[in-house]
């Protein structure tokens, strides 16, 4: 699994995860059970990660990059 992404929220991160899925790509959110949540502040131990298969990396990231200019 490659890192695609970290966000401060789990809604963003599950937002991600579902523009990658509606793309057929397998996608996972981690840390998001976080018991300390940033409140926004990106700090790295406490980062909830968007994770996707090492072979769906490039085009994971493309789609990412696409949608984050759509917005």
């Amino acid at each position: 699994m490659r890192k695609v992404g970290e966000y401060s929220s789990d809604f963003a991160a599950e937002i991600a995860k579902g523009a990658l899925e509606s793309a057929g790509i397998h996608a996972e959110v981690l840390n998001k059970d976080n018991p300390f949540p940033s409140g926004g502040m990106k700090i790295k131990w406490m980062a909830i990660e968007l994770v996707v298969n090492d072979a769906d990396y490039d085009e994971a990231v493309s789609i990412l990059k696409a949608s984050s200019k759509s917005e």
